[in-house]
């Protein structure tokens, strides 16, 4: 999660990173995926989607409580 969503009281709102794809000669540049959940809610059914904007922000390790661990999509 980013810094600036956790100091406006945002704990559960953060991505549960899939996969990342770097590129460049030292690596510092690429793409990452993740799964979304805002407020608690997995977001787009659970499928991974690009974390924008990356680099923009300062991120910081997150590890969410119990509660706030949403329960897995069901699948009908």
């Amino acid at each position: 999660t980013t810094t600036k969503l956790l100091n406006k009281g945002f704990t559960d709102c953060y991505y549960k990173v899939t996969s990342v794809k770097l590129r460049g000669p030292e690596l510092n540049h690429g793409k990452a995926y993740g799964v979304e959940v805002w407020k608690g809610k997995v977001l787009n059914e659970g499928k991974p989607v690009e974390i924008r904007g990356g680099l923009k922000w300062n991120w910081t390790k997150y590890t969410p409580s119990v509660e706030h661990v949403p329960a897995a999509p069901v699948k009908a």
